[in-house]
């Protein structure tokens, strides 16, 4: 029978068995067995034919409802550019987390709140044109796995975070 301390400074030994010490080695080779089983069904189901399209009409339906926020709400009102927090441009974050989502997660499309401002001067004219490009190609083009939807996608996100970065820009070299 061994003794080792948990640490050095600790006053409590605990003991190590044999069979305790076979136990744990079963137990992690069992562990990689799961793990590398689980691997093999992930990339399997990803590079599915059919995994791709439900995705894409995911990130379809939350273009759609970007587009309807990227507008003037029905009282006339901008998008207010900060979203009521103190991060300048944010409402293009938002806009970024509902397409990642609707990619990210389960076949879940999250419809985040959108504030409108009378006091906003957001104009919403280059994110429409960006959402109204990336809807067309993303209808036009065709995934054979979803790592390529999941690059096609990245590259529109890309797309908006420079837009978010230009437009902080303006707003620093404006001030």
């Amino acid at each position: 029978m061994k003794y080792r301390n948990l640490k050095e400074s600790s006053s409590y030994p605990y003991e190590i068995h044999e069979q305790d010490s076979l136990n744990t080695r079963n137990r992690k080779k069992a562990a990689i067995k799961e793990f590398e089983n689980l691997k093999q069904e992930i990339i399997g189901h990803s590079n599915s034919k059919e995994l791709p399209n439900k995705y894409k009409r995911q990130v379809q339906e939350a273009i759609e409802i970007l587009l309807d926020y990227a507008q003037k709400s029905k009282t006339g009102l901008p998008l207010d550019r900060n979203q009521g927090i103190g991060i300048e441009n944010f409402v293009y974050g938002k806009f970024m987390r509902v397409i990642l989502d609707a990619i990210k997660l389960n076949f879940t499309v999250n419809s985040p709140t959108f504030y409108y401002s009378a006091d906003s001067d957001f104009d919403e004219k280059e994110i429409r044109e960006i959402l109204e490009k990336f809807k067309t190609n993303l209808s036009k083009s065709k995934f054979n796995t979803f790592f390529e939807l999941e690059d096609f996608v990245d590259d529109y996100v890309a797309k908006i975070r420079e837009l978010w970065k230009n437009e902080n820009s303006r707003i620093t070299v404006g001030a």
